[in-house]
C-alpha cells in the first residue's frame, strides 16, 4: 500500500525544481507587440485613477517599430526596477465538501505552518523553518514543511495536484501585470516557450531557472494595467517586506536606460546591490529572448 508520504511526493513532484527549491521556478509570459511608441491612457482601481503609457502600431510610420513589452515596475528591495512579471506554481487542493479548490502558495511559511494547524496536524519536528535562515538551512525545512502540508491534505480526503508552468505564467502575469493571455487569445499571433536561467533574489543573486512563455500580440488594447501592494512572504531575508507592483510597457533599452539611470543616483545596500544585479541579469535574459524570437523583428498580420 502506497504511504500518505509517498502519495506526496508523487504530487509534489511535478513543482519545477522539486525536491531542492521550495517554492519552485519562476514561469511567467513575457508579452509583446510591435510599436511606434505609445499614447497615454487612464484606468482606475479602489485607490483612484493613473495613467500608464501604452504601445501603439502606426501604419503610416516610416520608422520600423521595435519590440514592446509588458512588463512591471517593482521595489522589492526599496528601489524600482523594471522586470517581467512570473511567480511559481501553487499547489491546488479540493476537500471533501467544497466545490472550489483552494490555491496553496508553495514556500510560504506562515500560511502554510497556518494551515497544518487548521487540519489539525503536526509541523515537521525539528524541521521549523524560521526567517533570517540561510538557504541550506532554510530551503530543506521548507521542502519538508511542503510536504507534509500535502500528506495532510491527503490524510482529510482531498484531491490535490501542483498547477501546470502554463497555468502558473498564465495566473501570475494577470495578477502582477494584468495582462490576461487566456483573455488575450484572439490577439496573439505566436507562442513560444523558454526554458532559460537568470539571477534570483531568494538565492542571493544566484541562478535558477526560468520558465518564460512569450506571447506576441497585435496590440494591448484590452489589456489592463495592474497596480498591487505586496508583502514578501517566500523570501527569508525579506519576510513581511511591503512593496509594489505596476503594469507597465517598455522596450528593453527602456528598461536598461531605467535601471543605469538607478545605480547612477542611488548608493545601493548591499541588499539593494543584490537587487540591482538581480534585475540586470534578468534584462540579459530578456535580451536573449528578443534575439530569439527575430532578427530583426517583424510584424505579423493577425490575418
Amino acid at each position: 500500500m502506497v504511504s500518505s508520504r509517498e502519495r506526496a511526493e508523487r504530487v509534489l513532484s511535478a513543482l519545477a525544481g522539486f525536491p531542492t527549491e521550495p517554492s519552485g521556478e519562476p514561469a511567467g509570459v513575457l508579452a509583446w507587440t510591435l510599436a511606434h511608441g505609445t499614447e497615454r491612457r487612464w484606468f482606475a482601481d479602489d485607490e483612484g485613477r493613473y495613467a500608464v503609457d501604452v504601445p501603439v502600431f502606426d501604419p503610416t510610420a516610416r520608422a520600423a517599430p521595435a519590440p514592446w513589452y509588458a512588463v512591471i515596475e517593482t521595489d522589492p528591495v526599496g528601489v524600482p526596477v523594471l522586470t517581467l512579471p512570473r511567480g511559481t506554481q501553487d499547489l491546488i487542493a479540493t476537500l471533501p465538501g467544497r466545490s472550489v479548490p483552494a490555491h496553496i502558495d508553495l514556500g510560504q511559511r506562515a500560511s502554510l505552518l497556518d494551515l497544518l494547524e487548521e487540519l489539525g496536524a503536526p509541523a515537521p519536528e525539528h524541521a521549523r523553518p524560521e526567517p533570517g535562515q540561510p538557504p541550506e538551512v532554510w530551503n530543506p525545512r521548507m521542502c519538508a514543511l511542503n510536504l507534509r502540508v500535502v500528506e495532510a491534505l491527503l490524510d482529510h480526503g482531498a484531491a490535490v495536484r501542483v498547477e501546470s508552468l502554463e497555468e502558473t505564467a498564465i495566473r501570475e502575469t494577470r495578477e502582477e501585470h494584468g495582462f490576461d493571455l487566456d483573455a488575450a487569445r484572439p490577439t496573439v499571433l505566436g507562442i513560444r516557450l523558454f526554458e532559460t536561467r537568470a539571477a534570483c533574489k531568494r538565492h542571493r543573486g544566484g541562478p535558477l531557472r526560468h520558465w518564460v512563455l512569450t506571447a506576441q500580440v497585435s496590440d494591448f488594447d484590452d489589456t489592463c494595467p495592474r497596480r498591487v501592494r505586496i508583502v514578501e512572504d517566500k523570501n527569508p531575508h525579506r519576510l513581511d517586506n511591503t512593496y509594489s507592483e505596476q503594469g507597465t510597457f517598455a522596450t528593453l533599452p527602456m528598461m536598461w536606460a531605467h535601471l543605469e539611470a538607478l545605480a547612477e543616483t542611488v548608493e545601493p545596500t548591499p541588499e539593494q546591490q543584490i537587487g540591482i544585479e538581480v534585475a540586470a541579469d534578468r534584462l540579459r535574459m530578456i535580451g536573449r529572448i528578443e534575439r530569439a524570437l527575430a532578427c530583426p523583428p517583424r510584424r505579423i498580420s493577425a490575418g
